[in-house]
């Protein structure tokens, strides 16, 4: 059927709207969950959760679905009814795909760089915090994102999560590519080695030790979904969870992510999250550079 255009619709229309795409909505989520239901026990398990969301065509890394796990399964039991699997996609809309973590980097990176400009961020500061993040952006494709969620010359917190998601939906394309380069034996997964040249068409820096800690990491939340075994190989979720985690370790083993942690500790002014000028070269110190003050 084809899609009329109209100047405006009627509040009875538009709510009619809403209440047909839910239903479909859940018609297609009770559909999903009969398919991989194959006991008819009405509960699925957690361990098939991933190829249900994949099946509804959603791309979700494991540590956000370990996350609403932990909020809808309430008796620890790995099954999910229907209800809870409802409960569990509502939640994961609201998410935005982000988890917690990624939600509270993005509210304090857009607090450090609109606080110049009244509660926005025009595009220049868009493309700095895509910058402050770590990711690898053309502005032309910032600009374009940018006035695709927003439309004006600033952009208000809402119009930046929807760039965001953009940023996300974007690097998710370009993942899936390098994903299917490196998968050499075509089995859907990556192992060490192909994971190793993954990153490097990422243009990440490889370093062997970060790359198993995170690995570890991505491994310990997949058990929890999946079984008790650790996984070898990395599914494209895995992969995605992983570039993300890798992504804002910047290189740095855990290591030195304590080292790094302690001396900002040691030298943050007043509980404010931050270190003054004056002090930034003693934390340098710290860690065996030789900086003077005035430098």
């Amino acid at each position: 059927e084809g899609i009329t255009m109209v100047p405006f619709v009627e509040a009875e229309d538009f709510e009619k709207f809403v209440n047909e795409y839910a239903e479909k909505q859940q018609e297609a989520y009770a559909e999903a969950f009969r398919k991989f239901d194959v006991d008819e026990s009405d509960q699925i398990s957690t361990q098939e959760l991933q190829e249900v969301l994949r099946s509804l065509g959603f791309v979700v890394q494991p540590s956000l679905v370990s996350e609403i796990m932990e909020k809808v399964d309430y008796d620890g039991s790995g099954e999910l009814s229907f209800d809870e699997f409802e409960t569990l996609m509502k939640l994961l809309e609201d998410s935005d795909g982000f988890p917690q973590m990624e939600q509270d980097e993005l509210k304090t990176v857009f607090r450090r760089f609109n606080s110049a400009s009244g509660g926005s961020l025009d595009v220049q500061g868009f493309a700095g915090v895509l910058t402050w993040l770590g990711h690898s952006v053309d502005f032309q494709d910032v600009q374009e994102i940018f006035d695709r969620a927003d439309g004006k010359d600033k952009m208000d917190y809402n119009g930046f999560v929807l760039a965001m998601k953009a940023v996300r939906e974007l690097q998710m394309k370009r993942l899936s590519e390098v994903f299917e380069e490196c998968d050499k034996d075509h089995n859907g997964t990556l192992n060490i080695n192909e994971l190793e040249s993954a990153l490097k068409a990422l243009k990440f820096e490889s370093d062997p030790q970060v790359i198993l800690e995170v690995v570890s990491e991505v491994q310990e939340v997949r058990s929890q979904l999946r079984s008790n075994r650790m996984i070898v190989d990395l599914t494209f979720e895995d992969v995605l969870d992983f570039v993300q985690r890798y992504r804002s370790r910047e290189g740095l083993s855990q290591n030195e992510l304590d080292e790094l942690t302690s001396a900002f500790r040691r030298y943050e002014y007043e509980n404010s999250h931050s270190v003054r000028w004056r002090d930034a070269y003693k934390v340098l110190n710290w860690f065996g550079l030789e900086v003077e003050a005035e430098e």
